[in-house]
This record gives structure tokens, sequence and C-alpha cells, in this order.
């Protein structure tokens, strides 16, 4: 089966990032079905691995968090540039030792949209040391949060999981809402 055009930008753009990386893709038995794209990374010890899936109509889901099958993708790229440069924090930033990948900080979620301290401040009406301070805190305000997303041109979501369930839930009433 051809594989499909963003898959193949996926597998050059992190071979070219990262040379030392393995890459294995598991084509799907329908075309429209999942790619499965495994990243090994040995130049680090233990080894890292890498996973993403990729579907046609929603792009590359990367696993960062739990191992168990079944597990949906934590994040979500829908191009291949952005995923990949999401591969090259994960295999640039993990220190050393640690083979598990995590969720992203503030400040790697600022650089992989691309924006600078002094543009996300501005922005926000605040002071360059302001975005630094936040980027730093180990406990954010959900409306700061919010803001600081909101002002890179996204939106906040807050999802709770149990084990029977999970939802997204609105964290704050807002007034007048029923």
């Amino acid at each position: 089966m051809k594989v499909p055009e963003q898959v193949a930008r996926l597998r050059d753009g992190v071979l070219h990032a990262c040379p030392d990386a393995m890459i294995s893709l598991d084509a799907p038995l329908n075309p429209d079905g999942e790619w499965w794209v495994d990243i090994r990374d040995a130049s680090h010890e233990p080894e890292r691995l890498i996973t993403l899936v990729w579907r046609p109509d929603r792009g590359f889901g990367l696993f960062t968090q739990g191992d168990g099958y079944g597990d949906q993708p934590n994040e979500l790229y829908r191009s291949a540039d952005r995923a990949i440069a999401r591969i090259g924090q994960l295999l640039t930033i993990v220190p050393a030792g640690d083979a598990a990948l995590r969720p992203m900080y503030l400040d790697e979620l600022r650089n992989l949209v691309g924006i600078s301290q002094v543009a996300l401040a501005s922005s926000l009406s605040v002071q360059q040391s302001a975005v630094s301070r936040t980027e730093q805190r180990s406990d954010v305000k959900l409306s700061t949060l919010a803001d600081y997303v909101s002002a890179m041109g996204g939106q906040l979501e807050v999802k709770v999981r149990f084990d029977d369930f999970e939802a997204t839930i609105v964290p704050v009433r807002e007034k007048g809402a029923a």
C-alpha cells in the first residue's frame, strides 16, 4: 500500500531532524484506516519510543501518557509539520535516563505555536516577565491559563477522568448561566 503524503512527510521530517531514529510504519488493511507510526530513538539510554496513529480525517494522534490497550492519543496534530516539531521537542527535552514521555509544559506549548514571550505578553497586555513567571509556576489559575491559551489563538478545555467515564467540563459557571 502506498504511504500517504502526510505520513511520508512525517517520516522524512523526523529522520531529517533525528537521523539516528528508527521509524516503522504499520499500514492499515483498509485504505481509509489508521496508520501506526513507531519512532525509536536509540541515541538515549534507555531507548525512547514515540507512538503515533494517523487517520486521514483526524491527523496524527500522539501518545504521551499511559500504555494500556485501547488508550486514546493524548495530543492531536492535524499537520505533519506540527507533529514533527512536537516529536523534536520530545526527543530533545526529556532528561537523559528517562524514557517516559509526558504532556507538554506551557513554554513548550508556546514554542510549538511559534510565539515569543514578548509577542505573547503584548497580546496579554502584560510584561514579558509576567509570561515567564506564568511558565515557571507550579500552580496556575485556570483563568490565567485560559487567557494564555486564548492569546495564542487556542481554546482551553478541561477534561475529567474517572474509572467509568470521561467528560469535558466548564470549570467556572458564567454569570447568568443556568
